[in-house]
């Protein structure tokens, strides 16, 4: 996926971050044999941080979060913080996580705005069905 497209990353080291919902069935689905996955249980600032000091520390050239707005916003601050891209592939539309470059997590009990990427992250969208290439969609496709 992101060895494909070679604006983002032309070889290396590149993780996925799923979560704990539809994180398994993604995984199965997807070719994911050059990639490390990781599973982000929550939408916690702790969450966000284990995973950018592992992404950091394994010298990660890029990370794709698959999932809903909890997920997307994990990666997206542990993208920031370990100084790599992100790619936001979004199982839900009903956030702006795909657009946004602000993350909202988790921190004693109370969910607010955290720290912020420079840009944007890349997006797309896994419907999670449909024949082969036509599963995935970009937000052009998602707006018709």
């Amino acid at each position: 996926m992101l060895l494909a497209d070679r604006r983002i990353v032309t070889e290396g080291r590149v993780a996925v971050a799923v979560g704990p919902g539809q994180g398994d069935g993604v995984v199965a689905e997807l070719d994911m044999q050059t990639a490390q996955v990781f599973r982000v249980e929550d939408g916690s600032v702790d969450a966000a941080i284990a995973l950018g000091k592992r992404l950091r520390a394994d010298a990660y050239e890029a990370v794709a979060g698959i999932g809903g707005g909890k997920i997307i916003d994990v990666t997206k601050f542990a993208a920031h913080m370990a100084g790599i891209p992100m790619v936001a592939v979004a199982t839900n539309l009903a956030h702006d996580g795909i657009a946004s470059p602000v993350s909202s997590l988790e921190h004693e009990s109370a969910r607010a705005p955290t720290g912020s990427s420079r840009r944007s992250p890349w997006s797309s969208t896994w419907t999670g069905s449909g024949p082969g290439r036509r599963a995935w969609s970009g937000p052009g496709s998602a707006t018709w």
